[in-house]
């Protein structure tokens, strides 16, 4: 074999393992920089999720506007939405529907309550024990 023909042989082979070698750092580096985007997008998405959750906390459209009593007939409204202490203004996602059921349930003359919530407000819905009677004053207001 002469020298030239060496020489050239052994360039190519080292010109074959150093693209090799600079696919291999080239790939490595591809794949850290697309770990990092995928990181800095979760962290990102993290970050716009509690951002969004704290919003939604805090919006007016999670606060009671409205409270509506169902199924009264003798049992004046006022007196409902006095039991159960609800009140215009409060925060949805911190009212307990199980202790208003159970504040409302203690007038003698309520059989059956029911609540439920909306993104405005509180329908509370009642059954009234048969054959009792109420008087009612002037400002509506169960005696």
């Amino acid at each position: 074999m002469n020298r030239t023909a060496y020489y050239t042989d052994t360039a190519t082979r080292f010109s074959e393992k150093r693209s090799r070698a600079e696919r291999s750092v080239n790939r490595h580096l591809l794949m850290r920089r697309l770990q990092s985007r995928v990181a800095l997008g979760i962290l990102g998405s993290t970050a716009l999720l509690i951002v969004f959750g704290m919003l939604l906390l805090i919006l007016p459209a999670f606060k009671v506007h409205s409270i509506k009593v169902k199924g009264n007939d003798r049992v004046a409204v006022e007196s409902v939405i006095a039991a159960s202490g609800v009140s215009i203004g409060d925060e949805i996602m911190d009212l307990n529907k199980g202790e208003i059921v159970e504040r409302i349930s203690q007038d003698e003359n309520i059989e059956r309550v029911s609540v439920s919530t909306s993104l405005n407000g509180v329908t509370i819905k009642i059954v009234e024990k048969e054959g009792t009677v109420l008087s009612r004053s002037a400002d509506a207001s169960a005696r």
